[in-house]
């Protein structure tokens, strides 16, 4: 994310202290992927999407536990989102048309950095 640019940008990780202000208050707070990001959230997506899982051409999973940062959560949509109730594009599941549910979010604070 943007907090990992802003570190190395810097050198050090002395841009991620806050002081005594709340950590809301820090503009790196909730940080959103960078396109770095959204490119290897992509790739891990199509890894997974032709990599054979049980009897399944791809891995599917049935729950996704996620943090609530904004970052998290556009991470998982990318690698996890997809059409409702069908399989990966180009994988023979969905050739075919077999149903195939997408995995659930679920997003909790405890996941939370």
């Amino acid at each position: 994310g943007h907090h990992n640019v802003a570190a190395r940008n810097s050198g050090c990780n002395g841009c991620l202290l806050r002081g005594n202000a709340p950590a809301i208050d820090h503009p790196l707070y909730d940080a959103s992927l960078t396109s770095t990001g959204v490119k290897q959230a992509e790739i891990l997506r199509n890894v997974l999407a032709t990599r054979p899982s049980g009897s399944r051409s791809f891995t599917a999973f049935d729950l996704v536990v996620v943090s609530p940062l904004t970052r998290a959560l556009e991470t998982a949509q990318l690698i996890f989102g997809r059409d409702p109730g069908l399989a990966p594009i180009g994988s023979p599941e969905r050739a075919a048309g077999l149903p195939i549910r997408a995995p659930q979010l679920l997003v909790r604070e405890e996941c939370r950095e």
